[in-house]
């Protein structure tokens, strides 16, 4: 490969991961913590406030006549990983499982895109034109 299709190709790539790497950061999920109930602030509305780590959090749980005693281990979850919005108590520890964050990992489909994509025992073309005449670049390792 001339260092013409090879610079192609790895301006490609860079936009590709510029491309990912700002999805990425855009992209809202949730998290879910573990932590220790430090008091009941509103029984009737499931209101607890939830030590985590260093810091005292406000957390409603998703069902209101599950009741909590303080220092019970829950696993709270925070919308979009943001500590400023509402955050749900999803459970006791005792209630759903010590492993339940390493469950809900364990069961999603997670894609290792690591590494040269590039390397390949077959030989490839990769198009590095949207023209219909594009020039190919051939991968004969």
């Amino acid at each position: 490969m001339d260092t013409t299709s090879n610079q192609i190709i790895n301006n490609l790539i860079d936009s590709v991961k510029i491309l990912t790497n700002s999805a990425m950061a855009d992209a809202g999920y949730d998290k879910t913590i573990q932590g220790i109930i430090q008091e009941c602030r509103d029984e009737s509305l499931g209101y607890y406030k939830v030590r985590y780590q260093n810091s005292i959090l406000d957390a409603y749980a998703i069902d209101p006549s599950i009741k909590y005693s303080k220092n019970t281990l829950v696993y709270v979850q925070i919308p979009q990983g943001n500590t400023r919005e509402r955050k749900t108590i999803l459970g006791s520890t005792s209630q759903l499982g010590t492993s339940y964050i390493e469950d809900e990992i364990e069961n999603t489909e997670i894609s290792d895109v690591s590494g040269n994509l590039l390397s390949s025992t077959e030989s490839l073309t990769y198009p590095i034109s949207l023209y219909t005449d594009y020039p190919k670049v051939e991968n004969n390792e």
